[in-house]
């Protein structure tokens, strides 16, 4: 029998996706790299992500940022697009991202910034202490009256009482070779969509996580493909046989 190749949902239930980049740093340099690496950015990227914004965690000072494990890997600067791109670089003292918010332009073109980006990251030669990526993807289901867990092949009991329509929150971990996998859910889940349209559904958060550093930028390209392959396949065998038949799926 043919093997069909998942091309995209038509109903893209897809909110963000995000690649971050770790890294340790010189504890003893005068100056963070989240003071560093915007510059550089803009120098090479400047055409893409002309807007540069200062966030407020960029007021919190850096010994207290660099001993709170939440606070250390928080962005300081963001860069985004004015031409309505859905895509922005987010840089701190210790990480980097690049977010593509709604609408989701693709993996083709997500990975290609990606890849733009770490180059750029790669030949700064500032990043000497690489500790891991992720690639997270949000994504909102909207096919049941919430609070709901219909669409997914989940199953939850408490003190013999089903969860399946009840408020719900639940946050696992997995780990399958070089990925660890976080995954959330959360039902009823409220988001505000830009310009501002509000959207009700269960919240799925799933975080592929890859520790491994050596031959970190060489094979960061290859890893990073395998992440999203290795993600896609989880949201996918979440989703019951109904709800993806409900969102559309075409194949190539």
């Amino acid at each position: 029998m043919e093997t069909r190749i998942l091309k995209r949902l038509k109903k893209e239930p897809l909110l963000e996706a995000i690649w971050e980049l770790r890294f340790g740093t010189d504890t003893d340099a005068p100056v963070g790299l989240g003071e560093i690496l915007p510059g550089i950015l803009f120098q090479s990227l400047r055409d893409r992500y002309p807007v540069t914004t200062r966030l407020p965690a960029a007021d919190i000072p850096r010994p207290i940022a660099r001993q709170n494990g939440i606070l250390r890997y928080v962005p300081t600067i963001r860069m985004e697009a004015v031409s309505g791109a859905p895509f922005a670089i987010q840089v701190g003292d210790h990480m980097v991202s690049l977010n593509n918010r709604r609408p989701y332009a693709g993996w083709g073109e997500f990975s290609q910034r990606i890849r733009e980006l770490a180059h750029v990251l790669e030949s700064s030669g500032l990043i000497q202490k690489p500790e891991r990526f992720s690639l997270k993807y949000i994504d909102l289901i909207e096919l049941d009256p919430q609070p709901s867990l219909a669409s997914l092949r989940v199953s939850l009991t408490l003190a013999g009482n089903n969860l399946r329509d009840r408020p719900t929150q639940l946050r696992t971990e997995i780990r399958n070779g070089a990925f660890a996998y976080i995954i959330q859910i959360a039902t009823p889940a409220d988001v505000t969509i830009p310009p501002g349209e509000q959207r009700r559904g269960t919240l799925v958060d799933i975080d592929t996580i890859c520790h491994t550093t050596e031959e970190f930028w060489g094979r960061l390209d290859e890893r990073t493909n395998s992440a999203h392959q290795s993600s896609k396949q989880l949201f996918l065998d979440l989703l019951t046989e109904e709800a993806l038949d409900r969102l559309e799926p075409l194949y190539e």
